[in-house]
């Protein structure tokens, strides 16, 4: 009993854990693409930072001024309109503060074209971009 009670368990986590990873990432833009899509939104962050690398964003629901530190970009890029929409982890101290990009390319040229706060720890904000 307790094998097959411990074989479920492992079955349900792994699931779970495999939709997580697959979750929000669109197959079929290509590896390359992304990696260029994702690079796109580290530099639009470093070049809207400040010196000590706070980068600034308000906040539509509580209205105050965020000053993020870059955490870390998401596996997945999906299609967004005319553009690609993909998240990164920023942290305000040890609070994880998920935005939104929307990448727009225009002849293989790729710029942020909008930014968004799609969660304040586990909290789905106000104005995020739907997935």
């Amino acid at each position: 009993m307790k094998i097959i009670v411990g074989l479920i368990g492992a079955i349900l986590v792994s699931t779970c854990l495999l939709s997580v990873a697959d979750a929000g990432d669109d197959k079929s833009i290509p590896a390359g693409q992304k990696d260029k899509i994702k690079q796109t939104m580290v530099d639009y962050i470093q070049a809207n930072s400040t010196s000590q690398g706070t980068f600034l964003i308000q906040d539509a629901v509580t209205k105050q001024t965020l000053r993020l530190k870059f955490g870390e970009v998401h596996k997945g890029v999906v299609k967004h309109h005319d553009g690609f929409l993909a998240c990164v982890d920023m942290l305000e101290g040890k609070k994880v503060v998920d935005l939104d990009f929307v990448v727009s390319a225009d002849q293989g040229e790729y710029r942020v074209s909008k930014v968004a706060i799609h969660k304040v720890g586990k909290e789905k904000r106000k104005g995020h971009l739907d997935h």
